[in-house]
Formats: structure tokens, sequence, C-alpha cells
């Protein structure tokens, strides 16, 4: 099974166990320290929460005020801060450990932890603790007694002093012992502690036991042998910082070196933990080797974690500038920084620096392979941030490289940019010529494009073939192209074209009118991208999602959600190529329910937009959008300026190839007819509308045109 398919069919496999089980009685479920969350339980609290507000179900979740989530808005979520605890609370906690007991002294002790501690719960069980240790209080927790004057005592002022206190406190081996695990991290299984330590059995045991004993940690279940964790981050922060900074980097290479030997089976899996120790070893090129391992490994399923990885990678290989490796480590860095980039965003500076740093690796290196690939991503990072003619003109330049390499893989995949920038900016016929050509060359020789990029290349290639026929009004073979297309990328799992092909999809359904199929379709596609995780790819299925609600005519969703999709297009910059379209389809979702005054502002601002990235493409969209718009103001200026939008959109419509336009184009010129008292002109109008509906293959629609033709 596709890996991605597998991961959200097993977390929806968990929620419906546990929601399955509220029709039986009512449930809580509790995760604790939500700041210490993995990637996995993440993606599992989320599908979760979705079914929590329809189910007998309680989810108690607690973590500090760093941590973030999307749950706030939810109306069946309520956030409660916990604060210190007052007065009477507090002393309800310190009876529970102290015992009962009244005396004059005992009081006295009592009034002097409560203003040490301050309500803090954990604070309070360590002073207790700390008390314990220093003989002022003698038994057991719940059965103490005092046997020294509160008057001697001197505790530190916060919680910190009073760790590294007790810490200070305990035997050599024992501290060293606790040291040791703090910089292994905030959970140790046994195996790796052994290795680290190079204790014996027994001796090792015991450390455990009394540092369990003291608790500062706790042992949990797991297989195939125990695992232990710090009882509190506190507890681990405080040890880890109380250690000289060259013991520390000492320790994180010793466990560096145990994780190499015990996972030398599944080093990619242990690749980012691995980067993390050399790197806090001191270690740069061995961390920035394991960075790239960890990039490489993440890059399927989490595109911003490999994206994290990369970025490490280009600032430690820089580090040591001189070595060979650490060169070729930075100069991949940035061509995969940049390839990344246009899937989760860059600054406008990092962009900038990125590239220039690669273009000098590169001469460095005398690599002109490399070259070619950093002004590609280069390239897709302008035109995705909105800058169409920069995206052109790099592209154009990456392929002409590309050509002097003699690398066909290369080359096609270079020129997939050239076609698509072709196609917004409005030639489909020259794009498609690019596309067929490369997909015909690889199809005759695959022996030359097989490599890597040449496989990537083709699959986009692929795609863009569908998405092109589709605004050529070639409808079915579009369709066909995408079902083979979608069979392809899940057997390759291949999860962005996977994405690319079913958001196409939906698409298309929306150009045949098949407003259900078209919304299925587009929250397949948007599972698939939050499984994937890309910020571009949220945006494209946001996108699909909002124009299959105007074709349902479920017009409030429409504007929620391509609203979510323009916030993406304006705030992060990686949507920005097909930001007037999203304005155009906000501005018709907000036409559609009444709004005039917002439809007539996002018509305007797609115009502006796509006449200043010379998009004719998105233009068409907009003019198209706004001819609607000054339908709905019943004069003689907006009937005029209505019919100059629409022979815009039809004289673009012609130069760019765009005959998935023409008939929309006919179908409002039908309305103004109508509006204008011009029957002949509306039954002119419908009837083109019906033919070139009926020409593209959109049959739904242009049932819907002949039946208004048979009524009037």
């Amino acid at each position: 099974m596709d890996p991605e398919i597998r991961r959200r069919r097993t977390l929806q496999a968990v929620k419906r166990v546990l929601v399955r089980e509220t029709l039986e009685q009512p449930c809580v479920l509790i995760f604790e320290d939500l700041h210490w969350i993995d990637a996995e339980t993440q993606a599992f609290l989320e599908v979760l929460s979705e079914g929590v507000a329809t189910a007998r179900l309680l989810l108690l979740v607690d973590y500090r005020p760093e941590y973030q989530h999307g749950w706030g808005s939810r109306a069946s979520y309520t956030q409660l801060r916990l604060d210190p605890l007052g007065e009477e609370d507090t002393r309800e906690l310190l009876a529970t450990l102290l015992g009962e007991g009244a005396s004059a002294e005992r009081e006295a002790l009592e009034r002097l932890i409560l203003e040490k501690t301050e309500g803090n719960p954990f604070f309070l069980e360590e002073v207790v603790q700390t008390l314990a240790e220093e003989g002022v209080l003698a038994g057991e927790r719940g059965r103490y007694r005092l046997e020294r004057s509160p008057d001697e005592l001197h505790l530190p002022a916060t919680v910190q002093g009073v760790l590294a206190a007790r810490i200070d406190r305990l035997p050599a081996q024992e501290k060293d012992l606790l040291q040791t695990l703090a910089v292994i991290g905030k959970a140790f299984p046994l195996g790796l502690v052994r290795s680290v330590t190079g204790r014996g059995e027994e001796d090792l045991y015991r450390g455990l036991s009394q540092l369990q004993a003291g608790e500062f940690i706790y042992e949990q279940p797991a297989f195939p042998e125990p695992e232990y964790r710090f009882k509190h981050a506190l507890t681990r922060d405080v040890a880890y910082e109380s250690q000289l900074a060259g013991s520390r980097r000492q320790v994180h290479g010793a466990v560096a070196q145990a994780l190499e030997e015990l996972h030398a089976d599944r080093l990619d899996e242990r690749a980012g933990l691995l980067a993390y120790h050399w790197e806090a070893a001191g270690e740069a090129l061995s961390a920035a080797r394991y960075h790239r391992r960890a990039a490489k490994w993440a890059l399927a399923n989490d595109p911003l974690e490999a994206m994290r990885h990369w970025r490490r990678v280009h600032t430690l290989a820089r580090t040591n500038p001189e070595a060979s490796e650490a060169l070729d480590l930075a100069l991949e860095a940035c061509s995969e920084v940049l390839q990344l980039g246009w899937r989760t965003g860059l600054s406008t500076a990092e962009i900038g620096s990125i590239f220039e740093d690669g273009k000098r690796f590169a001469e460095r290196r005398g690599d002109s392979r490399s070259l070619p690939l950093l002004v590609h991503g280069y390239s897709v990072v302008q035109g995705f941030s909105g800058d169409l003619q920069a995206w052109r003109s790099y592209a154009h330049e990456a392929a002409d490289l590309a050509e002097e390499v003699s690398d066909p893989g290369l080359r096609m995949y270079t020129q997939e940019e050239v076609a698509l920038t072709e196609m917004l900016l409005g030639d489909l016929r020259q794009a498609l010529s690019i596309v067929e050509r490369n997909l015909e060359f690889a199809a005759e020789r695959p022996d030359l494009v097989h490599p890597p990029l040449g496989s990537a290349a083709r699959g986009f290639h692929s795609w863009l073939r569908a998405e092109l026929l589709m605004h050529l009004g070639q409808l079915e073979r579009s369709l066909d192209y995408l079902a083979r297309l979608e069979q392809d990328a899940r057997t390759q799992r291949n999860h962005e074209i996977l994405i690319r092909a079913v958001t196409s999809r939906a698409n298309v359904a929306v150009a045949l009118g098949q407003a259900t199929r078209a919304l299925a379709e587009a929250q397949k596609a948007r599972e698939l991208a939050e499984q994937f995780g890309a910020p571009l790819y949220l945006a494209w299925t946001n996108h699909a999602v909002g124009t299959a609600h105007i074709q349902g005519q479920s017009w409030d969703d429409a504007v929620e959600v391509l609203g979510r999709s323009l916030a993406v297009a304006r705030g992060s910059r990686i949507y920005a190529m097909n930001e007037a379209a999203v304005l155009a389809d906000l501005a018709e979702a907000h036409l559609g329910r009444g709004d005039e005054r917002h439809a007539q502002e996002r018509s305007e601002q797609s115009i502006r937009l796509a006449t200043r990235q010379g998009s004719k493409l998105w233009e068409c969209r907009a003019q198209l959008v706004r001819a609607r718009v000054l339908l709905k103001r019943p004069n003689a200026h907006a009937a005029a300026r209505s019919r100059t939008a629409l022979q815009r959109a039809l004289e673009l419509a012609e130069q760019t190839g765009a005959k998935l336009y023409e008939p929309q184009v006919h179908e409002v010129w039908a309305e103004l007819a109508l509006a204008s008292g011009e029957g002949q002109a509306w039954e002119r109008h419908l009837r083109a509308a019906e033919r070139l509906f009926t020409g593209i293959g959109a049959t739904t629609r242009a049932e819907h045109v002949a039946r208004a033709l048979r009524e009037r």
C-alpha cells in the first residue's frame, strides 16, 4: 500500500476504535506534555480532534505556552490556563506530601515552603524532596516528621536552584549518570544508556534505581527493553546545563557513536538524531552528512522537515569551506534549498543569499552540472513568489545551461519550467509542444532520462500535459492522461505528482460541470496535501476545493476556503503565481452570495495583478468574472464595460488557445444580451455556448444551456 495512504488509514483506524468505544461509555483521553510531542502523535491528535465534537469523548491535553496548535477556533475546544495554586490548594497538596502533624515548628516550616514555592506544585514537590534529602524531614512521603528547626533553612529562590542543589548532593557516580542521561535526551532506552556509559549491568541498574528513588527519572514499559524518562523537563535542563561544555561535547559524541552501532541497519531513520548529537559534539562535517541523510529521508513525507535539515547542511558545511566534501555538501544544500523553497516558502533575502552561495560553490568545484539546477531552482522560487517574467527568464537560462552540459535528464528537468511559464504567460500551444516533444523523447530513449531528474521531470511533464489539455478544451483527453498519471504516481509512491493529478482531476470535473465529483476529488487532494505537509500544495488543493464549491453554488464555503489560499499566496509567497486566479474565483464566490462590493473589488484586483504579471491566462479568467459582476448593475455604462470585458476575455482566449473559457464568454454574453433586451443576440450567444461546451466535452454544461434555450 502507498505509505501515505497506509499512514492516513492507520490514524483513521485508531480514531474509529476510540470513537466506537464512546458508543458504549463516555471516555476521557489524556495526552500530557504536548511540548515534547513527536510528529506522528501530533498528526493523530489532529485527526482525533476532528471527531471530538460528535463523540462522548473528552480529550484532555496539557502543554507549555510555547506549544502551538490549530484547534483554538473550534467550538468544541476550551482552553484553561493553569495558574499557580491558591493558598488553600497549596496547603492541601503540602499536607498530602508531609502527612499529618501539628506544632509551632511544623507551621513555621509550612509558611516558609508556601512563601518559597508561590503555588508552583512542581517546585513544592522538589522542596519537600530536598528537605527529606537534607535530613530536615525524616520518614517517607506522606508520613514525614520534622527533625530540625526551620529557622536554619536557606532554600534556593527558584526551582532551578533547588534542582541544581539536589543534583550537586548526589554521589559522584549517580550525578555523572544523571548528566549523561540528560545529554542522551528526555527519554533513553536501556541499551543506549549501557552503550554510552560502558557500565556493568549491576552497577547501571543500581544507579538507575537510585535516580528513580530520588524522583529524577522514572521507568516506563517498552519493548524489547525498558525505557526511562526524566520526571520533568526542568530536571533534564538543569542536569544538562550543570556540566562543563567540553564534557557535554564528549558525551554527545559517545551517544552518536553508540547510535551508529546500535542502529547500523536503520541509520536513515535515526539520521536526524545522529545529526543533532554530532552537531552538539562539535563535529560539523559529520553532522552535515547526517542532516543530508535526514533531509533525503524526510522529503517523501515532510518537506518542511527536509528543508530544516538542508538549511543545517548549508550552515554546517560552510564552517569548513576548504574541505572538498564540505564544499560538495554546501553546493548540494544550496540546490536543494532552492528546489524545496517553492514548496515551503523562502524569504527574498534567503533566496538571493542561497543562490549566490550556490553559484560561488559551483565555480569553485568546477561543477557545470550544478549550475543549471541552481538557476532552475531560483527561477521556480521567483515564479512562485509572483514574478512571472523573472521566472521565464531564469527558466530559459537554466534550460540553455542544461543543453551545454548534454545531460538529457537535466535538460528535460529544466524545460518543465519553460513550458509552465509559457502556459501562464499566454502560449498554451507552445507549452504543449515543449511538453509533447520531451515526453516523446523520454519514451524513445528511457535509458537517457532514467536518472532521478529525468524520472521527476517525466511525471511533471505528464501532469503539465493534462493541465494544458484542460485549458485547451480537450477535457476527455486530459482525464485519460490524469487517470494513467495517478496510477503511475501511486505505483512509484510519488506523492507530489499524485497530489497534482488528483487536484487537476477536480479542476477538470469543474470544467465539465460535475460539482459533486469535483468536490470529492478536491477534498481527496487536500487530504493528500495535508499528509504531505508542504504549504504550496495546501494552498493549491484549497483553491481546487473552493472552485468545486463555486460549481456546487456553496458560496459561503467557497469564500472561506479560497480566502485561505489567498492568505498563503500573499503571506508566504509560494502560491503568488496563481494569486490572480484565486482573486477571480473569490470574486465569483462573493458574487454568488450577493456581495457585489467585494466581488467588484476582487475582480479588479485580479485584473490588475494578472496584467502586471503578464499572465494572459489568468487575465482571461478575471475579465470573464468582471463581466459577470458588472451585469449586476442595471445601467448602460455597466453594460458597456461588461461588453468590453467580454471582448477582452474572448480575445485572450483566442490568443492563448484557452478554449476552456470560450463557451463561458458566450454564456455571459447571452446574459448581457438578455439584460439589454436583445433577444436574437441572446439566442445566438447561447447556441454558440452550447456548441462550444459540446465541443470541449462539457456535455452537462451544454445540456444546461440547451434547457435554457428550450424553456425560453
